[in-house]
């Protein structure tokens, strides 16, 4: 399955949402499955953008997860993506440098171009 950077972006907003503790099961997003989720999930537990635990297997051969709180790091990231015409304009500039996306990559876009829209940038 290929990483999602939209999917990671709307995972982060919907799971800052919530106050307490709760399933992976209990999240959904339009335009993807429980497969997709599952697996993004896990990629934002190896990131270290989530605090997770319980970790079941389900027959389909995925893992749902007890979703704890969203890390240090995690919020940075989201704070740099969040606003969606910075996220859209991350990904145009990508798109027409025939780059591909990193976590890493839009995150330093996005302040780029955040710094550039508050006239900070040099």
């Amino acid at each position: 399955m290929k990483r999602d950077l939209d999917l990671i972006r709307l995972l982060l907003l919907e799971i800052e949402k919530r106050e307490e503790a709760f399933s992976s099961e209990d999240l959904t997003v339009n335009g993807y499955d429980s497969k997709q989720i599952s697996y993004h999930i896990g990629l934002l537990r190896d990131a270290k953008f989530l605090d997770v635990s319980s970790e079941k297997q389900l027959p389909n051969g995925f893992k749902t997860y007890t979703i704890w709180a969203i890390t240090f790091s995690g919020h940075d990231y989201l704070d740099a993506v969040r606003q969606s015409k910075i996220w859209q304009l991350v990904k145009d500039t990508a798109k027409q440098a025939g780059a591909s996306l990193t976590v890493e990559l839009a995150k330093g876009l996005a302040v780029q171009i955040a710094s550039q829209l508050l006239g900070l940038a040099a």
